[in-house]
């Protein structure tokens, strides 16, 4: 462990994990929603402070698992940037441990994200299941996925098989890559976002093809 190692001891460093947020993020998107566990949170806020900036940028939302409200990176920051961009940026820590015990329910997140304002959300769960109810819609949103390998498979196998397109998904492994997806985590992920765009109003395009029928 680092702990242990002398000062003045080499440290090797590796990379690139995957597409950088800023270079794989499609043009077209209204919303980018950033999904992550433990610490690749903290890229996910760099890169939110730095696009909230643009006046016609993206809203912006994030999304961190961790196993214990103690473990939770970045609140701090967070909190500033929903201070200061209440009606474009939201986040909400996912707490799958015995911390859950303390967090909100999804309705409760989902109240805060469209008041605005100040403060994380918190909600009891994985990130698999419980961002997938937050989300109101897929449609021209890009999900940017980072962490553990096999959190990162099992959200993006489920972005694909509710139909979002490949194009609005880029992910970082950091760890964990050679893991397999759990089908039933996919699953979960996948119908949870089918329903969502069931009962979502058709877009704009779709609304001019069938009045054309």
């Amino acid at each position: 462990a680092m702990a242990a190692m002398a000062a003045g001891a080499p440290v090797r460093f590796g990379g690139r994990f995957g597409t950088p947020i800023d270079e794989g993020i499609a043009p077209e998107v209204e919303r980018v929603v950033g999904i992550a566990t433990g610490a690749g949170l903290a890229p996910l806020v760099g890169y939110a402070e730095q696009a909230l900036l643009l006046e016609d940028g993206p809203r912006i939302e994030l999304y961190g698992g961790f196993a214990s409200l103690e473990d939770a990176c970045c609140a701090t920051e967070l909190d500033a940037l929903a201070a200061a961009h209440p009606a474009k940026f939201s986040w909400t820590a996912c707490i799958s441990g015995p911390g859950a015990a303390g967090a909100g329910t999804e309705e409760e997140a989902a109240a805060k994200r469209d008041a605005g304002g100040a403060g994380g959300a918190w909600v009891s769960g994985r990130v698999t299941s419980a961002v997938p109810p937050l989300l109101r819609t897929t449609r021209r949103t890009h999900f940017h996925l980072i962490g553990n390998g096999a959190f990162v498979k099992e959200f993006k196998a489920g972005c694909l098989e509710a139909g979002v397109d490949e194009g609005r998904l880029t992910s970082e492994v950091y760890f964990n890559g050679k893991s397999e997806p759990d089908p039933d985590a996919v699953a979960t992920v996948a119908s949870g976002l089918r329903r969502l765009d069931a009962g979502a109003e058709p877009e704009a395009e779709e609304v001019a093809v069938v009045s054309m029928g």
